[in-house]
């Protein structure tokens, strides 16, 4: 069990045939709180508005296993405090726009600790 909070960003990559700039999977809250994925995305909001939550890219149902474990196989997870979003990137910002996303996840990794685990 992780005793701090924690934030997986599982990161992939979308079609350029994609309407969205970034699409965030919780598997609906399953993988990830309510706040911090309400917090990851008042950050995203800096480099574009035009993203989808929970979807078209829900999250692969591992992201939830990890976080809430498995009782019929004896596996208990990592906890509550294990947050993971799956964070699917246009082609934009995996190209032209690589700057901005490095600079977004670098900024954003710093913030959390500081916003969640002071």
């Amino acid at each position: 069990i992780i005793k701090k909070k924690f934030l997986h960003i599982s990161v992939h990559g979308m079609a350029k045939s994609r309407p969205t700039d970034f699409e965030i999977g919780t598997r609906n809250g399953e993988a990830c709180s309510k706040d911090i994925r309400d917090w990851f995305c008042s950050r995203l909001q800096d480099i574009s508005i035009n993203f989808g939550v929970d979807s078209t890219f829900p999250g692969d149902s591992s992201k939830a296993y990890h976080r809430l474990g498995d009782p019929d196989n004896g596996y208990i997870g990592y906890g509550d405090n294990f947050n993971t979003i799956q964070f699917e990137i246009n082609h934009y910002f995996r190209n032209e726009g690589i700057m901005y996303l490095v600079d977004f996840l670098c900024n954003t990794i710093i913030a959390f600790e500081l916003s969640f685990n002071k």
